[in-house]
């Protein structure tokens, strides 16, 4: 499978953007703070702030991405609800109840889907650590000592 397309943002910070690849038409991305919508669920939208906070601080929090954010926090509550569940059941396989053949609870590969849908838009966010090591991020730089003499 190819590599998804890193946003040029990513591209500068990283020090591989290319001139020539560029897009010079390329929308630039509003830097108005996400809002939840009015859809979610309570703990959803804790889980969407938590993650406006974080890509605020990290500066690639935009309202642009509201759907992106939304999905990502609703599979989130998702991992966690299903979680809570397995671990109440005490096991991931369980009896049918017509045929009495042990099969997985549901909650299992609804989970284990679950879990690969958040990790690749937690990548697209650059929210794994294997994500943020792609980037170095440059220090912005210390006003001159000097500059009140120039």
């Amino acid at each position: 499978m190819a590599n998804p397309r890193k946003p040029s943002h990513l591209k500068a910070v990283q020090g591989t953007d290319r001139p020539d690849r560029a897009n010079p038409n390329e929308p630039v991305a509003s830097t108005a703070i996400p809002v939840a919508p009015d859809y979610l669920s309570v703990r959803a939208v804790e889980k969407f702030l938590q993650l406006c906070a974080i890509l605020d601080g990290m500066g690639i929090a935009s309202r642009d991405d509201n759907d992106a954010l939304s999905m990502l926090s609703g599979l989130l509550v998702e991992i966690e609800e299903d979680t809570v569940l397995l671990d109440s059941v005490g096991a991931f396989y369980m009896p049918s109840e017509e045929s009495g053949i042990i099969r997985a609870h549901p909650a299992v590969s609804r989970l284990s889907t679950n879990r690969q849908r958040a990790q690749a838009l937690l990548g697209e966010f650059g929210l794994t650590p294997a994500a943020r090591s792609k980037v170095s991020a440059g220090k912005s730089p210390e006003a001159n000592p000097f500059a009140q003499f120039a």
